[in-house]
């Protein structure tokens, strides 16, 4: 009989051949995962063989005999994947599998492709046969004629004769008999023999009734009652007791039925009886928990509480799977999982119902059953990270699951996954490794190191961070001075992303890296995190900070308003060493403009004295001066502000929070004053240059109000400067309220509705923290060196353009590259009275690289949607580099180069979709909603009248003035109506961008709109049987 390790070792091997089938079905040969699993269960295999020459396993009844043990119960419940493998086996026609100690790992192998391929193949069971030296399938050397098996070696008796003796087949002589029972009076021998015996019996079970197999089986033990003295009588009978608890019931019962009385001095018919007793007892059991599973499934939490049902649960669970049942043992998992959350202490059934847990979901997603593991590991995750009410020791519990499912083999099944998208199941592998933590965070970051591949760096920059504050111990043993730069970089950008203050003692040291671009990296970590902290440690690494860093940690502290750092740019505003002659006035604006943010009265004599100053007394620029008097005019409003002086308002209600109804329906000409009526074709875009301001200050653009032409736009200019008053000073409610009120009053004040919420959106999000949080361009100098990445950022500019102002103009020049940092912008295209949209652009784009790289004028005009914040490169630069650095020309052009789309290609692309769509040319009014960047409504419906509709977008005609008809292009718009002729109607609820505006004469422009999504055939088939209903 094998020893219980052997069997243990055995099932280990088992279940990780049945992963190897898995990887072999999915993966091709050579891949990674489907050799390194081989590898894994050969090395198993070989652990099993190590103590015999041997390992034979055949079918018993419903279970299986391990060189001579059988696999209880418990044993095949625990091991699903190893019954899996040997059902594998089995069905294909074999009675038993012999695994030799020589065997090696191709011969594994191939036997495992075997398998895998078994319904690829015909006549499986016989290539098994016949392929393999030390796997033996259908071994037909009897059982009994191993060295280990024998049980008579030495007195002439062959095994086959007593065993035929023993099953009825053939007598042995009175001598072969006599040397049996001398053999016989050794216990072991007697409880060996029958256990031979039994194996004998079960090979030959193919085509044997049940009660042939009774029969047989006493038959036997009337033999070994015979030859036994009472002492063998005894320990048989304990051993026949072990055996037979194994069998099924309908052979059990046959078996009782047989005539028993007085075999092993009673004790057989006895045992027997106990055995009948545990099957009503196991009868009755099963029923108490199939009532209490039926309870749980119900709802009825109360059930968790006995122990007795918790235990059977896990086995209950694998019953329902293998019968087919899989929707109800989802549901009973799904229970379990809500069940640990709630649990409140530890006992042996938990930590039964954890390690099953923990087993399910690693089977699982060794099958890419994703979806079905992510209920146990959403509750595992909560325990450990979301629940601090939770006792410690449940917690350690719940850590150490998640260890034990999440090995490395799991987290590159999800990994690989989650990179390459093979069984499309990327967001629920993306998801599930998440749900690890911290487990994921090391592997993850370890793969982000070694990774060679832009996209998938990208990917794992993306995903780390969505891990949370799990991620950040990983984080912080990963800040090592001497990393490689662009991978410590990486780290401390997620670091930036989720971490608290607590993080930036971490951060701080990195202020002083040799590298550029760590320093700046851990700068706006800092900036982002740092909390209570940052104004000091900011204001520490001024004074040695190179140029490029001064101005950034400037532009930070007025962003932060941090008062003590007034003395410290007061002096710097009146140094004249600490610059350079070229970073010197501009370095002293940023500084002007730092002062007026923060607002403290301290700076106002230095700052009157560069603002008043003439010019025949000094040599200040004409922009210091600008930038001093913006900032004395900041700090007159933060001493207004701070004296609660009350400001001016319109002669209105007082600003309430406003109950929101339904929207009201205005038509969009209906105006206080009439538009202007001019035939004249719309006027040229003229380049109107913005504010040339270097900081990142929510004001607002006085052109965004109109000239107080009547008694309603001089209300909307007051309202609206109140509303900019109230969200700096960060009373959102009034200022919510109050831009509701303004909606009320005029709701096609667009431009000031518009700007308002984005205003309003800036305060609340702290527009300049948010320039400083992510690096939009991260790859940007991966392939620079250490100085021409220093000399690209330190020649970058900072500009900032308020909504819908040009950036450059179509048939212009434009000597600058952009990258746009905050904000949208759209790209439009101008014909005659046309004007077509082509493209909305969004942080991290590139605009004005056609006109960068080359000599050509616009070929398009790029137009503010929102507030936008750029930085950009002067062309002139380019010559500057020629000779310290040869090659930046070429390395920015060739990362510049995938957002090279010229304007051809686009337009003819638009033309492809366009005429792919019939139009359909119909009438119907429309009601329409203005839809903010995020997707709320801005102000109230207006309507218009359709012209035509195709699947993928319509056309609609307004009254309205040029400048709202501008502000409509590349804004997302909902379209709500209901066609209809006498027979048919069809409702249409869609939305998408306005890609075209087209003046036809006087006010009235077409409106064209691109939708998100086509329109189902059987609407466009019903529009137009509307359309032909109705001619």
């Amino acid at each position: 009989m094998a020893a219980p390790d052997i069997s243990k070792k055995m099932i280990d091997a088992l279940n990780l051949m049945n992963l190897a089938v898995t990887h072999i079905r999915l993966y091709p040969p050579a891949s990674p995962m489907a050799a390194n699993s081989v590898n894994r269960a050969y090395q198993s295999l070989i652990s099993a063989l190590s103590q015999d020459e041997s390992v034979i396993i055949t079918e018993f009844g419903k279970s299986y005999l391990i060189s001579g043990q059988s696999l209880n119960e418990k044993d095949q419940r625990k091991n699903p994947q190893a019954m899996a493998f040997l059902e594998m086996i089995f069905e294909l026609g074999l009675k038993s599998v012999k695994f030799m100690r020589d065997v090696k790992i191709p011969e594994l192998r191939q036997f495992l492709e075997i398998i895998a391929k078994s319904s690829e193949i015909e006549h499986t069971e016989e290539l098994l046969r016949q392929s393999h030296t030390h796997i033996l399938a259908d071994y037909k050397t009897s059982s009994y004629s191993s060295n280990e098996n024998r049980m008579l070696t030495d007195v002439g008796i062959q095994d086959e004769d007593i065993l035929r003796h023993f099953t009825g087949d053939q007598e042995l002589s009175d001598s072969a008999l006599q040397k049996v029972r001398g053999m016989a009076k050794n216990p072991e021998w007697a409880e060996k023999a029958f256990q031979i015996g039994m194996n004998h019996i079960m090979e030959r079970r193919s085509g044997m009734t049940v009660d042939k197999l009774a029969q047989i089986m006493v038959h036997m033990v009337r033999v070994l009652d015979d030859l036994l003295d009472d002492k063998g009588k005894e320990k048989l009978s304990m051993s026949i007791s072990n055996i037979m608890s194994d069998m099924d019931d309908d052979t059990l019962s046959m078996i009782m039925s047989q005539d028993t009385e007085g075999l092993l001095g009673g004790r057989f018919s006895e045992t027997l009886r106990t055995l009948t007793y545990r099957v009503q007892e196991k009868v009755e059991r099963a029923a108490r928990i199939r009532e209490g599973v039926r309870a749980i499934l119900n709802g009825d939490s109360s059930r968790f509480a006995d122990d007795d049902l918790m235990h059977a649960i896990p086995g209950m669970i694998d019953e329902m799977a293998a019968g087919g049942k899989t929707d109800t043992a989802n549901d009973l998992i799904g229970r379990l999982s809500e069940w640990i959350r709630t649990e409140s202490q530890i006992t042996s059934a938990s930590m039964k119902i954890y390690a099953y847990l923990g087993q399910t979901v690693r089977n699982r997603i060794r099958e890419f059953r994703f979806e079905e593991s992510e209920a146990v590991l959403e509750s595992l995750y909560a325990i450990c990270y979301e629940m601090p009410e939770k006792h410690e020791d449940i917690r350690s519990l719940a850590e150490n699951t998640l260890k034990e499912i999440g090995t490395e083999e799991i987290l590159a099944v999800l990994s690989e996954e989650f990179k390459h998208n093979q069984r499309g199941q990327q967001k629920s592998a993306g998801l599930l490794l998440k749900r690890f933590g911290g487990l994921a965070a090391e592997y993850l970051l370890d793969i982000l190191k070694k990774s060679e591949s832009r996209a998938e760096r990208a990917q794992l920059l993306k995903l780390i961070p969505e891990i949370g504050a799990p991620a950040i111990p990983a984080l912080r043993n990963r800040i090592e001075p001497g990393a490689a730069w662009y991978y410590l970089r990486n780290i401390v950008l997620i670091l930036g992303k989720i971490g608290s203050e607590d993080d930036v003692l971490f951060l701080k040291p990195l202020l002083n890296h040799d590298d550029f671009r760590i320093k700046q990296e851990a700068v706006n970590s800092i900036y982002s995190i740092g909390g209570k902290y940052r104004g000091e440690i900011l204001l520490s690494a001024l004074s040695s900070a190179d140029d490029a860093m001064k101005t950034v940690l400037t532009d930070m502290l007025g962003g932060l308003r941090y008062a003590n750092a007034v003395p410290v740019l007061l002096e710097m505003l009146e140094s004249k060493s600490l610059f350079s002659s070229k970073l010197g006035d501009k370095f002293k604006e940023k500084i002007c403009h730092a002062l007026g943010r923060i607002g403290d009265s301290r700076a106002v004599p230095k700052l009157k004295d560069i603002a008043e100053q003439k010019k025949l007394l000094g040599s200040y620029s004409d922009g210091l001066k600008t930038a001093a008097a913006s900032a004395l005019t900041e700090i007159q409003r933060a001493e207004v502000r701070k004296r609660e002086i009350p400001q001016p308002k319109p002669a209105l209600k007082a600003p309430v929070k406003v109950q929101k109804s339904a929207p009201e329906k205005t038509e969009i000409g209906l105006r206080l004053s009439a538009p202007p009526k001019s035939e004249t074709a719309p006027a040229e875009l003229k380049l109107r240059q913005p504010s040339q301001k270097k900081v990142t200050i929510v004001s607002y653009d006085p052109s965004v109000c109109r000239n107080a032409q009547t008694i309603e736009e001089a209300v909307i200019c007051l309202m609206f400067d109140q509303i900019v008053t109230l969200a700096k000073e960060k009373k959102f409610d009034q200022a919510e309220a109050l831009r509701e009120k303004m909606i009320e009053t005029d709701p096609m004040a667009l431009s000031e509705i518009m700007r308002s919420a984005e205003i309003i959106e800036m305060e609340k999000n702290d527009f300049s923290a948010s320039e400083h949080d992510v690096n939009l361009w991260p790859d940007l100098d991966e392939n620079l060196s250490l100085e021409e990445s220093n000399a690209l950022y330190q020649s970058m500019e900072e500009i900032i353009y308020e909504a819908n102002q040009p950036v450059f103009v179509q048939g212009e020049r434009n000597n600058r590259l952009y990258f746009i940092r905050y904000g949208q912008l759209k790209m439009v295209w101008r014909h005659g009275k046309h004007e077509r949209l082509l493209k909305t652009l969004s942080p991290g784009d590139i605009a004005g690289e056609d006109s960068f790289f080359s000599i050509t004028f616009c070929t398009t005009s790029l137009i503010t949607i929102s507030r936008v914040k750029m930085n950009y490169l002067n062309k002139d630069i380019l010559n500057t580099w020629k000779e310290p650095y040869p090659q930046l020309e070429s390395k920015l052009y060739e990362y510049c180069f995938p957002f090279l789309e010229s304007f051809y290609q686009l337009l003819k692309r638009k033309e492809i979709e366009r005429r792919t769509q019939k139009r359909i040319l119909t009438t119907g009014q429309l009601s329409l909603q203005l839809f903010s960047i995020s997707g709320t409504p801005e102000g109230k419906e207006f309507k218009g009248q359709l012209r035509d509709i195709s699947a993928g977008g319509l056309a609609f005609s307004i009254k309205t003035s040029e400048k709202t008809a501008q502000i409509l292009l590349g804004r997302k718009l909902g379209v709500t109506a209901i066609l209809s002729s006498k027979n048919i109607q069809q409702e249409l609820d869609v939305r998408g961008t306005v890609i075209s505006v087209v003046r036809r004469y006087a006010s009235t422009y077409s409106i064209h709109v691109r939708f998100d999504a086509l329109l189902k055939e059987q609407t466009i088939g019903s529009i137009e049987n509307i359309r032909e209903d109705g001619i």
